[in-house]
């Protein structure tokens, strides 16, 4: 079994890359091409990376403090960023420039998210409010009301799912909320029947044919749901605390779910744990699949 990833850890980036980050590295992107990856530190910057040599390529200087969350737009030539001086950019990767800035919120970011046609981008953190923007006209499309996870600093969590169909939020009490892009109606609340948890912050991914939503909660549960109706389909782990990732693979068939310590990876068809490891690492931040893997 070979199955290829990347984790982002308290020290350093471990994969090819051996050093880069002078602080902690917060979160990680692969490009759609699978050539490149993108890191978001502690010490202010964002950096770009050749997957191939694992050498460094650029760094992006421009954020006035920790940078949480990283993305890449569809088309490969963008990269996102969010941050704790409570603002979100835009940049191109053959220059390094800024294309895009936000205005500062009165909260720090911690999320962002491109729609899978890269005309919108999602922005949320520790503020009560999720925004929805057109950068190229620099118009707010939408605003959500959301309850973000302010105990243990996961913020807001969100995503655009692949169809564009769906428009999903990791918040607080273990809770997603799903919105249809159509029109931004509130479709699924999905949260346990009896919960009430601050500091319960929430994880989400789309699987890659938008049928299912998994979502992984500190104190919680790695689930997932049908989007078809809002049901839950399978629970793959109990209760795990200080989570810091779910994905699923590029083609489907793989779910993982991390908290700090561990990484355990299930297959989604007969949901069965594949493998459960844990890093030498003192602390996990982020794990990602490569885009493409194909079997394992």
């Amino acid at each position: 079994m070979s199955i290829q990833f990347v984790v982002a850890q308290t020290n350093e980036l471990q994969t090819v890359i051996q050093k880069g980050h002078h602080a902690v590295v917060k979160a990680v992107a692969y490009s759609p091409n699978g050539k490149y990856v993108a890191t978001a530190s502690r010490d202010k910057t964002a950096k770009l990376w050749a997957v191939a040599s694992g050498l460094e390529i650029r760094t992006f200087f421009g954020h006035q403090h920790t940078v949480n969350g990283i993305v890449f737009s569809p088309d490969g030539t963008k990269i996102a960023t969010s941050s704790a001086d409570k603002t979100a950019k835009i940049w191109d990767i053959e220059t390094g420039d800024i294309l895009w800035s936000s205005k500062e919120f009165e909260r720090y970011l911690t999320s962002v998210s491109f729609s899978p046609d890269g005309k919108l981008l999602a922005l949320g953190g520790h503020g009560d409010k999720v925004y929805i923007f057109n950068p190229t006209t620099n118009d707010t499309v939408k605003i959500f009301k959301v309850n973000p996870d302010r105990g243990f600093g996961y913020g807001i969590d969100t995503e655009f799912s692949p169809d564009g169909r769906w428009f999903a939020i990791g918040e607080d009490n273990k809770t997603a909320t799903v919105y249809s892009t159509k029109n931004w109606e509130l479709v699924y609340t999905l949260k346990p029947e009896k919960s009430s948890c601050q500091g319960c912050g929430s994880f989400i991914s789309f699987s890659p044919n938008s049928k299912y939503l998994a979502k992984i909660a500190n104190d919680g549960k790695l689930n997932e749901y049908r989007l078809s109706d809002g049901l839950l389909k399978h629970t793959y782990i109990p209760a795990s605390d200080d989570i810091s990732a779910v994905q699923y693979s590029a083609n489907g068939s793989l779910l993982l779910g991390a908290n700090e310590t561990q990484v355990s990876i299930f297959n989604t068809k007969n949901h069965k744990n594949i493998v459960t490891f844990s890093p030498d690492v003192k602390e996990i931040n982020s794990v990602i699949f490569s885009p493409d893997l194909k079997q394992y």
